[in-house]
C-alpha cells in the first residue's frame, strides 16, 4: 500500500483576531497573477467552520515564497498599506464576502480558480432546499464577490435526493482545471454528496466553470492515505490541481 509522505510547514500566520475558533478552515491558496492590478502574487481564501453567526470568506495576501511566514500579510494590512487603493468600493475588513441573499448560517469552504482574468470561487451555505449546497460567485478584482447570477439562484451543484444517496448536501467542493485524459470537460471537482454518517462523495466536470455535470457518485475511502490510523483522506478533499 502507498502512502504520501507529508511535511508539516512552520506557522504561516498569527490566528487572525476576529475569526471564530477552530478558523482558519478549508484554506485554498490561489495564484493571482492573472487578475489585473491584483497587488499580490498569491490570495489564501478560507472561512470559519459552520459558525451561524459571523461565518464569511476570509483574505490573507502573500508576495514571494508561500512557505515563508514573513511573507504574508492581511487583507486589513494590505488595505492599510494602501496596495488596494486602486479599487474605489472594497470590503473594510474581512470577512470580505457574506452571502446574505440565498440560505442561512454559515458562509464557508471557498475554492477559487482564475479563469480569464476573472477569480471563480465556489462556497456552501446552509438552509437551502433544506440542506447546504455549493454556490459561485466571481470577481473581476479579487476582493469584491458578486454571486454569479445575482439575487437569483446561484446553486451550481445539485441532485435528486429522491433518487441519488443523501439528503443534497454538496459542500467542500474543491475544484480545477482538468488533469484527466479520459474527461472532456474543462474543469472538474469533487464534493461531498450527502452529510451525516451515510455520506458520500461526487466527482463533477464542468467547460465554464458556472454548470456542473456529475459523473459519478463515490464511496470514499477512509484511512489509506497516510501511514498512521489517526489521518484520512477522503475523495472531496483532495483538490485534482494537486493530480499529475
Amino acid at each position: 500500500m502507498a502512502y504520501f509522505d507529508l511535511t508539516r510547514t512552520d506557522l504561516l500566520f498569527p490566528m487572525p483576531i476576529n475569526i471564530p475558533e477552530p478558523g482558519p478552515y478549508y484554506t485554498c491558496l490561489v495564484s493571482m497573477s492573472d487578475v489585473a492590478s491584483f497587488p499580490y502574487e498569491y490570495a489564501l481564501f478560507f472561512s470559519p467552520d459552520h459558525h451561524r453567526e459571523e461565518g464569511g470568506i476570509w483574505l490573507y495576501l502573500c508576495d514571494g515564497e508561500p512557505t515563508e511566514y514573513a511573507n504574508w500579510i492581511s487583507y486589513e494590512e494590505a488595505v492599510a498599506s494602501g496596495k488596494f487603493d486602486h479599487v474605489t468600493d472594497k470590503p473594510d475588513s474581512n470577512p470580505i464576502y457574506l452571502d446574505s441573499v440565498q440560505g442561512s448560517g454559515h458562509t464557508e469552504t471557498p475554492h477559487a480558480n482564475v479563469i480569464d482574468g476573472l477569480v471563480y470561487m465556489t462556497y456552501h451555505k446552509n438552509g437551502i432546499d433544506g440542506t447546504q449546497r455549493t454556490l459561485l460567485a466571481t470577481s473581476q478584482d479579487g476582493i469584491n464577490f458578486s454571486r454569479i447570477h445575482g439575487n437569483e439562484n446561484s446553486v451550481v451543484l445539485t441532485y435528486d435526493t429522491s433518487i441519488d444517496p443523501g439528503e443534497g448536501h454538496t459542500g467542500y467542493f474543491r475544484w480545477s482545471p482538468n488533469p484527466f485524459p479520459d474527461i472532456e470537460q474543462k474543469y472538474v471537482g469533487y464534493s461531498l454528496h450527502g452529510g451525516g454518517d451515510d455520506y458520500h462523495s461526487a466527482i463533477w466536470a464542468s467547460n465554464d466553470a458556472i454548470s456542473w455535470k456529475r459523473l459519478d457518485i463515490l464511496t470514499p475511502i477512509e484511512g489509506y492515505a497516510l501511514d498512521s490510523g489517526g489521518h484520512i483522506l477522503i475523495w472531496h478533499e483532495m483538490d485534482p490541481a494537486s493530480i499529475t
